[in-house]
């Protein structure tokens, strides 16, 4: 196996854009306090921030293709919770590059000769950097709960077979390796010759009351009804 291997399947092709605007978002709070502290008289800084929140707007809107490529290959008859943390994932997602150019426009207009508009644009530079960063952090929380907690484009447990030199793939016939009926197998704990689930049993109850807290607070915020 390479590392090119992969890169016919639109779940690790999706995994890999998305760290690009998780990280430049989070990078961009320390760029616009900068700009705040500099107070925007440093044109190469500036612009700098100028530059770095339109890219990352241009390659958010990029991940939520990779993104869309995914959907095709998620069962539809996954549980209801399940499929509500999709669609909030997908909601966020999909308003990550309006956070960003948003975000651009703002650091444009610090650019203005009048002090006073330069500072209130600045504050609001640093606001845009937070609320961009938080927005894209909850969107990304939902991604990787649906995949280290509902398995969500990884395979099963069952379906990955650890291969050593010398040792047979088929589980029956490779020594000391019992063969473990699917019905007694226990959530969270290792089968012999199989790679253990993403997150153990309790690992899931912690994740569990904090998407209830996530799902809380957006309910309060955007009341769907």
């Amino acid at each position: 196996m390479n590392v090119f291997d992969g890169l016919d399947n639109p779940h690790i092709i999706h995994a890999l854009a998305v760290h690009i605007p998780v990280a430049m978002a989070m990078l961009g709070v320390l760029l616009a306090l900068m700009c705040a502290v500099t107070q925007m008289k440093n044109l190469p800084l500036r612009r700098l921030a100028i530059g770095w929140y339109a890219f990352m707007a241009v390659v958010s809107f990029a991940t939520v293709l990779t993104g869309e490529r995914t959907l095709d290959k998620i069962p539809g008859t996954v549980a209801v919770d399940v499929r509500k943390a999709i669609n909030m994932h997908e909601m966020l997602a999909e308003n990550v590059w309006i956070l960003a150019a948003i975000t651009t426009l703002v650091a444009i207009f610090c650019g203005a000769k009048r002090d006073n508009v330069r500072s209130t644009f600045t504050v609001l530079l640093v606001l845009a950097s937070l609320v961009t960063a938080a927005w894209i952090g909850v969107a990304a929380w939902y991604g990787t709960s649906l995949v280290y907690r509902d398995g969500i484009g990884v395979p099963k447990a069952s379906a990955v077979v650890v291969q050593s030199a010398g040792m047979s793939a088929d589980l029956e016939a490779a020594p000391n390796s019992p063969a473990m009926p699917e019905s007694s197998a226990v959530p969270g704990e290792a089968r012999p010759g199989l790679l253990a689930p993403p997150l153990s049993a309790n690992h899931e109850r912690y994740i569990d009351r904090l998407s209830k807290i996530w799902n809380g607070l957006f309910g309060f915020l955007w009341p769907t009804s």
